[in-house]
């Protein structure tokens, strides 16, 4: 593994190749550091052996502070849900929710037990998923992506002869995704 630069070095490369004249003026201060770990209100030199509380902060982190969890959480939830793709079991019961949810149910008799058969296809669905994937996870962005995505694909296909879908479902998508993207604070 290669050797890292000091702190010294790093000082000397960002006055070469970036601004000498900030160098100058931060090592006349004796601010002469380059920014390591940073925590809460804490920043620590490179090297970490010193510590600063830092007074001269952006607005982000003068009100958050550095790497505030909430917003760590929120971020790791939002790249979780992100990056699921086809056969990520979270993804495919998303998906298979949203199609489920929004499937025309046509007027009449049946359209009572039509809709309890609907409910009564998720708790299975789901009860399956859990039985193969474990506990499930906050589905609402991961809904929000899946209506966004057969939304998406409904709207290539809408004209085409046998498709179900109509002007109504994809406006059912949207409001569905919008519900969900809010819950889940996407939106």
């Amino acid at each position: 593994m290669p050797e890292q630069p000091s702190q010294e070095q790093l000082l000397d490369y960002f006055a070469s190749y970036v601004s000498p004249q900030k160098v100058k003026m931060y090592r006349m201060w004796g601010v002469d550091f380059i920014p390591g770990r940073r925590e809460g209100v804490r920043v620590w030199d490179y090297d970490g052996k010193r510590s600063w509380i830092d007074c001269r902060s952006a607005g982000g982190v003068f009100n958050l502070g550095h790497r505030p969890p909430r917003v760590i959480a929120a971020l790791k939830n939002a790249l979780d849900w992100a990056y699921a793709a086809a056969g990520d079991p979270r993804a495919d019961l998303a998906r298979t929710e949203i199609t489920i949810l929004a499937a025309p149910v046509p007027p009449g008799p049946l359209s009572a037990l039509l809709n309890l058969a609907r409910k009564m296809i998720l708790r299975a669905w789901r009860s399956g998923y859990r039985e193969v994937a474990g506990q499930m996870p906050d589905f609402r962005p991961l809904r929000a992506w899946a209506g966004a995505t057969l939304l998406g694909e409904t709207e290539l296909v809408l004209d085409r002869p046998g498709v179900w879908a109509t002007e109504d479902t994809l406006e059912k998508f949207r409001r569905m995704i919008d519900v969900w993207a809010q819950e889940a604070g996407i939106r």
